[in-house]
């Protein structure tokens, strides 16, 4: 496979950045906020008490914690800013800026109940975060027809909590009349799905941006079709319901069909097998079934058919049904509409990164304000960790300075100028970001035969390239010393 060299349409900037422009009202908490995002930014997979410095930081963070002056959403509007801020130039720059949406469990043991927190499916507590990760579709290169998902940053977020004592199914009437009851409650739900599109849709128009909205098979609900339709909005979203079409014996979407019948498209499958999968597509008329809340008696979309034609033995074959406002007149722009699907992925991996690679599940904090404050900073370190990632495997014309300090750049060519050295780091006198990058991942575990390095082992390798930076200081002459 050609190697993949991406383009960024942003310039990468320090960490800190994101952070710069806080307002809370109040210079102490914007200080202090600053400095616990970058102290847990340089330590995400730390527990707090470990990420900050001496007991003075830790009671100082979790005063801010449970601070009811501090505002999650005002914490969290700089890194939202500068997310759409890329968006912009990457909608300049021609790219596709995709809306990539899903909601995630937040889960949060321990014997004590904690303040605000609701039920969970399968007894615990905690919440759900309804994120839009924004992201771009970049070319990935002259010798390949795919594209490589770039991550933006967070577009906005809703957070769900399901009241403990939620009302059940009255025994006096049927599941059939309880369904429709709970579907046009003003409570269901699914209505996070059409309160996020919405606001995802006026942000993207107050900044100039056109975005595709992309969703998996939760989403599919013909009433957020009709709902980003109405608005002029385009999306692509995996279908899971069985649908009535206006006409669907319409002999000319079967001659759409077989046209395209014989085109495949060789992509990499989630479990790193590489395949070939046949790519069919057509137009249709879907009729608005008897249960939904849209008024639009019937909405037209293209419908993308992605089969395996030769999965290995053993493997269930890979077989997406993707409906689209997006164009299919030609064989490309079909894969471009597969690509904007496989980019959905991304958000699985930006929940790991929030939960894992920054251990939210495993904070202490007794309430579900001080854990929406938490997940404001951690929005913004995931997204980070993936950026790194996405530079190290598809990007090496990224200037080194765009990812490490001076300090830290200082002591890696330091440590790879030792003859022998624990890492068996190696670099030139004037690498890039994507030798660093894999240089630091190295530091932190990664294995050259196991392919690209992933967001966890640059994680790992950057806390311990900070720690031998603090090491360096500590250790240092001072001037004041004959």
């Amino acid at each position: 496979m050609a190697r993949t060299t991406v383009s960024l349409p942003f310039e990468p900037r320090p960490q800190e950045i994101e952070l710069e422009d806080i307002d809370l009202g109040d210079k102490r908490l914007d200080d202090r906020a600053r400095l616990i995002f970058g102290a847990w930014s340089a330590a995400p997979e730390s527990s707090l008490p470990r990420a900050m410095k001496d007991s003075a930081q830790l009671e100082g963070a979790y005063r801010f914690f449970n601070n009811p002056r501090v505002d999650s959403g005002e914490l969290v509007a700089p890194h939202v800013t500068c997310s759409w801020q890329r968006a912009v130039q990457a909608s300049a720059s021609g790219l596709w800026v995709l809306a990539i949406q899903d909601t995630t469990e937040m889960r949060f043991g321990g014997t004590k109940e904690r303040d605000g927190l609701g039920e969970l499916m399968n007894d615990g507590e905690g919440f759900y975060a309804h994120t839009g990760l924004l992201a771009c579709m970049a070319s990935a290169g002259e010798q390949r027809d795919d594209s490589v998902a770039v991550p933006l940053g967070l577009g906005g977020c809703e957070i769900l909590v399901r009241p403990r004592d939620r009302q059940k199914k009255p025994s006096k009437i049927s599941k059939k009349q309880w369904e429709r009851a709970r579907h046009f409650s003003e409570d269901n739900e699914f209505l996070r799905w059409d309160r996020l599109a919405n606001d995802l849709e006026d942000a993207a128009r107050e900044h100039g941006v056109s975005v595709v909205h992309v969703a998996d098979r939760e989403a599919d609900e013909y009433s957020w079709m009709a709902n980003i339709l109405s608005r002029g909005g385009r999306f692509v979203i995996r279908q899971t319901k069985d649908r009535r079409l206006l006409d669907p014996h319409n002999e000319q979407e079967s001659q759409r069909l077989e046209a395209l019948l014989g085109d495949s498209h060789p992509i990499e499958a989630r479990h790193g097998r590489s395949t070939t999968l046949g790519v069919h597509a057509l137009t249709t008329t879907l009729c608005r079934p008897d249960l939904s809340r849209a008024t639009e008696k019937t909405i037209t979309v293209n419908v993308v058919i992605v089969r395996e034609l030769d999965p290995p033995d053993g493997q269930t074959p890979i077989e997406w049904r993707l409906l689209t406002t997006e164009s299919i007149e030609s064989p490309k722009d079909v894969l471009r509409v597969v690509d904007a699907y496989r980019a959905r992925w991304l958000i699985e991996e930006y929940f790991k990164a929030i939960k894992t690679g920054c251990g939210y599940e495993r904070l202490q904090l007794e309430s579900l304000h001080g854990l929406k404050i938490a997940l404001s900073f951690c929005f913004a370190i995931a997204w980070h960790m993936l950026l790194l990632r996405t530079i190290a495997r598809d990007a090496p014309n990224v200037p080194a300075r765009a990812v490490m300090t001076a300090s830290q750049m200082a002591i890696l060519l330091a440590i790879a100028a030792m003859p022998k050295n624990p890492w068996s780091v190696k670099l030139d006198a004037d690498p890039d970001a994507t030798a660093v990058l894999y240089a630091v991942a190295r530091m932190g575990g990664h294995l050259k035969n196991n392919g690209p390095p992933g967001w966890m082992t640059l994680s790992r390798g950057f806390q311990e390239l900070r720690q031998l930076v603090l090491a360096q200081r500590l250790f240092a002459p001072r001037s004041d010393q004959s």
